[in-house]
């Protein structure tokens, strides 16, 4: 091959990966991908844990969970979720610190779902295994939510058509 035929190659393969990921950027394209859009109504911790790092922190997971999920084919309305830590809890002794978080999530007129961790580790290591949890409940219920909505929430036949 030719380096000026591998260089209009590589011009043309650019400019197509370019084209895509402007087209998944814009509002229809993405949302072609995405599938059905999710409108989280509620991401809260316990009231009395006053931590806005933490509930920005689990605010963000969701949302990327909510992104990768596959909560099946597009609808004329969003899906209505929330999801509620109820307890979390840090116990620090002089060696170990052990985090207990229990979540619920729930779609609009589905089932809700319930997770609960609890782990342990070093004193100094509490802000990441705090982390660690609130992304493993994260995971797992948006995950499963996203699997009853492609059960229970079938796409109405006029937003499926083209």
């Amino acid at each position: 091959m030719t380096p000026s035929r591998l260089a209009a190659l590589l011009v043309i393969a650019f400019s197509l990966s370019s084209n895509v990921r402007a087209w998944a950027a814009s509002p229809h394209g993405g949302a072609a991908l995405r599938g059905r859009r999710v409108v989280w109504t509620e991401i809260t911790l316990p009231s009395r844990e006053k931590r806005p790092d933490l509930e920005r922190f689990l605010k963000e997971v969701v949302d990327k969970q909510t992104r990768k999920a596959d909560w099946g084919g597009r609808r004329a309305e969003p899906l209505e979720a929330h999801f509620q830590v109820t307890e979390f809890s840090v116990v620090q002794k002089s060696d170990v610190v052990r985090v207990t978080c229990t979540a619920v999530g729930h779609i609009q007129g589905a089932p809700s779902v319930r997770s609960h961790f609890s782990m342990g580790g070093r004193p100094t290591q509490r802000v990441e295994l705090e982390h660690q949890l609130l992304s493993m409940l994260g995971r797992g219920i948006v995950s499963r939510l996203a699997v009853i909505a492609r059960v229970t929430h079938k796409a109405s036949p006029s937003s499926t058509g083209t």
